[in-house]
Order: C-alpha cells, then sequence, then structure tokens
C-alpha cells in the first residue's frame, strides 16, 4: 500500500466512525402538556453603588460680619456625599401568560462628610455639617 493510499484508508474509515448512526426506532407520541405548577409570582433582590449627586449643595458668597470679610465657597453633593449605596426589591404577578403587573421599592442612603470647609471668615475657616441623604422610591408597571 502506498502513503496515498493509507491516507484515504485512514480519512474514510474516520469519515464512516462519524457516519455510522443507530437504527432509528418507533417512538410514541408526546403526552399532552400537564396544567403547569409555576408560581405566578417572580421577585427581585439587588444591592450597588450609585453615581454622584449632581449639582451644588449651598451657592458661593462674600460679604462682612460685624467688619470681618466673610468668603462662602461652593460645595457640590459630590464632595459632600460621594458615592452610595442602593437597596432594591421587588415582585411582579403573572396576569396573562406574556403579561406581568411588576413593583419596585429603591432604598439610598448616602452618608454625608462630618465637617465640610465652607469657606472663610476673616483668618478662620468656616466648617459646615450636613444631615445625611437618604431616599425612598417605588415603581409600579406592567410588562409585556
Amino acid at each position: 500500500m502506498t502513503r496515498t493510499q493509507g491516507k484515504y484508508t485512514v480519512i474514510g474509515t474516520f469519515a464512516l466512525l462519524l457516519g455510522a448512526g443507530s437504527m432509528a426506532q418507533a417512538q410514541t407520541a408526546p403526552a399532552a402538556p400537564a396544567a403547569s405548577t409555576a408560581s405566578k409570582f417572580s421577585a427581585e433582590v439587588g444591592i450597588g453603588f450609585d453615581n454622584g449627586l449632581a449639582g451644588h449643595i449651598n451657592a458661593s458668597g462674600m460679604g462682612n460680619l460685624q467688619g470681618v470679610p466673610v468668603v462662602i465657597t461652593k460645595n457640590s453633593y459630590e464632595d459632600v456625599y460621594g458615592t452610595g449605596l442602593h437597596f432594591k426589591f421587588g415582585g411582579g404577578y403573572e396576569i396573562k401568560p406574556d403579561v406581568e403587573a411588576r413593583v419596585t421599592f429603591t432604598f439610598q442612603s448616602l452618608d454625608a462628610d462630618f465637617l465640610v470647609p465652607m469657606g472663610e471668615m476673616g483668618n478662620s475657616t468656616l466648617y459646615g455639617q450636613y444631615d445625611d441623604y437618604q431616599s425612598f422610591g417605588l415603581d409600579l408597571g406592567i410588562q409585556q
């Protein structure tokens, strides 16, 4: 046997093995689908980091207080609160096979820095203290 004939013999044997299948057998008809036991309710829970709040929490200004020059500098929400966590939970109810009513609750909490520089009064630095920021949201909807 030559080298070329051996090559074709190996390829033919490999193709024969790949093409070999099992014998076909008769199958019974599938049974009718049973009633679905899946729940019509769904639930979700999530936690994550939010982007910082945009804008300024206070504006800037200048003036005199009892003859002493006062300068107030503006502070952004990002400077005071930074980035916080949000917690989300909710659920849904299947009204029809392709329609679901949904409700989602979202709670966000941002801790304020303890003391935030607000400006200067004469040679002294002014500091402000802000409360923590918290929000609660409720989303209602239908999805199809």
